[in-house]
């Protein structure tokens, strides 16, 4: 045992616990925690699941759009499917200010493991804001579901500037 890790648990350790330990996820996975204390015959289990963190991979820049025109988002990372109910895991588009859901056509193109993509069309001038949420609903086996976000600006309006270039 390495004497620089054990000085870190002992400086955690308090009248409550016995030992504290902290854990740095390398990558994505699943890792149960079994503690047991034999002598007072208590157990105790923990899962732990890891993701990589929710980023936007398409646009790289907020898409400007006119009338009628479509932008296309794809999503990475974030929470996977719990393992033991895969039936709870959502990933939603949602407009953030429900009064301008009239204003977009949000379709959901495909979603894998990991990697969500939608396609906005403009149907009004303006500009709004939609959060991507990724994650778990909370069931009987997952009673802390993993969830994650992130904002979007999807702007509309008239061209200012119309190129033609020949090829």
């Amino acid at each position: 045992s390495n004497s620089n890790s054990n000085s870190n648990v002992n400086r955690n350790l308090n009248k409550n616990h016995c030992i504290i330990l902290k854990l740095e996820a390398l990558k994505e996975g699943i890792l149960t925690i079994d503690a047991a204390h034999y002598k007072n015959n208590i157990r105790a289990s923990v899962t732990i699941v890891t993701y990589n963190p929710l980023k936007i991979i398409e646009p790289r820049q907020n898409p400007i759009v006119t009338l009628g025109a479509s932008a296309t988002f794809i999503f990475e990372g974030g929470p996977n499917p719990w393992y033991l109910e895969k039936a709870a895991y959502f990933s939603e588009l949602l407009a953030e200010d429900k009064f301008f859901a009239s204003s977009l056509i949000v379709n959901k193109i495909a979603q894998e493991i990991n990697r969500h993509s939608y396609q906005i069309t403009c149907l009004n001038y303006g500009e709004y804001r939609l959060r991507f949420s990724v994650g778990n609903r909370e069931t009987n086996s997952n009673s802390k579901p993993a969830k994650s976000q992130t904002m979007i600006l999807f702007i509309c309006k008239n061209p200012s500037l119309i190129l033609i270039r020949s090829s």
